[in-house]
């Protein structure tokens, strides 16, 4: 019996070879030559190129690698530096709505404020901490021991005066100042509110926080813990409920409706009918009639009966399931409407009373009834509002057309509108007379 000569593996020497076995595999590992990866694009060609950038004030000039074929007039990093606009004033202004805000801070030292303001951009920690050290700091002149809250309740004093100012000198009407612009005011003087004493009261609040003990800390768990628990029950405590009238409302409508029959009491005497009282009982405040009915009996005397209410059906019932339903599409705005009013009502689909007593459920099914047709008001009113601004705009637009003059006739020309007559044809006239007019009105300019 021949035997094959073992080939030689490359890459391993002879003895190594020798001690495996002829069957079985032997383990090569060959040099893998990667090639140089081979790209689509040719490189671009970098420079060495100096620039200056516009948003440092000394003209240096920079040098960094760019591609060859880009050229640009500014820094790309330039549009990054932005910086604030500190307010500035004239004497004027200064004199009618900056002198008598403070009579504690100088002309000198508001002009040095303000030029703090614009050298830091409005950093008033820095401000602050080279507010006296600084080489500009006059030597006359400025109050000693000025404080952070001190600096920046200056400051947005005389934003919040040279806003008010600024705006007060605009000699347009006040009806034809677009909404816009009132918007945009009332934005300004919000966004330059500023509370020294309640900024102080924050800092003090979070010194305490801060310097707290490792036991407060374990009792402000513990109570925030405990207060968890708390709210996890309210909210069990509302479902069941909302669970357990919505139990009884599929019950009540499983039932058959009871008929509304005039009670009767037979006697020796014949029939009698029965005749409707007015019984009271409820609070001081608010005294309660309920619809009862009273049947006079020869030998027992009156017997007053309460009347059911027949939408209610058989069976026991809630006493606030007797308020007069919400419409769905009005639901939240009454809700809300009810927590502006600071009125506690139980986190439910309907609004409820807390305490449904008799007096209460009436009360405030009355309140009910006036916040839905107030509701409806002010939507109306809303939308009057928008359209008188919009008429207010079209009559600029015009204005600036034709002139004022030619504008004030063809006003007078059109025809009265019809209160009486629908909204949607009372506005489709008035569209396509404003349309006609305004054609009317090129076509003589041209």
């Amino acid at each position: 019996m021949t035997h094959k000569p073992r080939q030689k593996v490359p890459g391993m020497s002879r003895e190594l070879t020798s001690l495996y076995l002829e069957n079985q595999a032997i383990p090569v590992v060959l040099e893998q030559f990667q090639a140089k990866p081979k790209f689509g694009t040719k490189a671009e060609r970098w420079v060495w190129r100096g620039f200056r950038s516009s948003a440092r004030g000394d003209d240096l000039a920079l040098h960094h690698w760019a591609k060859a074929n880009e050229q640009y007039t500014d820094y790309y990093y330039a549009r990054f530096n932005a910086k604030t606009n500190p307010y500035q004033y004239t004497d004027e202004e200064y004199e009618k709505c900056i002198e008598s805000l403070d009579k504690g801070w100088s002309r000198i030292e508001t002009d040095y404020l303000l030029h703090m303001c614009r050298l830091f951009d409005l950093r008033f920690i820095i401000i602050h901490d080279r507010y006296y050290s600084h080489i500009d700091c006059p030597s006359s002149g400025i109050e000693p021991n000025r404080t952070l809250e001190d600096l920046k309740g200056r400051y947005y004093a005389i934003g919040r005066a040279l806003t008010q100012y600024r705006a007060g000198e605009d000699s347009r009407d006040p009806e034809d100042v677009p909404l816009q612009t009132t918007n945009k005011l009332a934005d300004d003087l919000a966004l330059l509110r500023f509370d020294k004493d309640k900024e102080l009261e924050r800092k003090k609040y979070l010194e305490a926080l801060f310097h707290r003990t490792k036991e407060e800390i374990e009792e402000e768990e513990l109570l925030t813990a405990e207060a968890r628990r708390i709210e996890a029950n309210e909210r069990r405590l509302v479902h069941e409920r909302e669970v357990l009238l919505h139990v009884s409302d599929l019950v009540r409508k499983s039932a058959s409706p009871s008929r509304s029959v005039a009670p009767s009491v037979r006697s020796e005497q014949g029939n009698l009918s029965p005749t409707f009282g007015d019984p009271t009982f409820g609070t001081e405040i608010h005294t309660v009639k309920p619809a009862v009915v009273e049947i006079e009996a020869a030998d027992i005397g009156t017997i007053v009966v309460p009347q059911r209410d027949a939408r209610l059906g058989p069976g026991v019932f809630l006493r606030s399931d007797k308020l007069h339903p919400i419409p769905k599409n009005k639901l939240d705005a009454v809700k809300q409407f009810m927590s502006q009013l600071a009125l506690n009502s139980p986190n439910t689909i309907w609004p409820r009373p807390v305490m449904a007593t008799p007096a209460v459920c009436d009360r405030f099914d009355s309140l009910q009834s006036i916040i839905i047709p107030l509701l409806d008001f002010k939507k109306t009113a809303d939308k009057l509002e928008t359209e008188v601004q919009v008429l207010r705009a079209r009559k600029r637009m015009l204005v600036n057309d034709i002139g004022e003059g030619k504008a004030e006739e063809l006003l007078n020309r059109l025809p009265s509108v019809d209160t009486t007559s629908g909204g949607s044809s009372t506005r489709h006239q008035r569209k396509s007379s404003n349309t006609s007019s305004r054609r009317k009105s090129r076509d003589s300019v041209s």
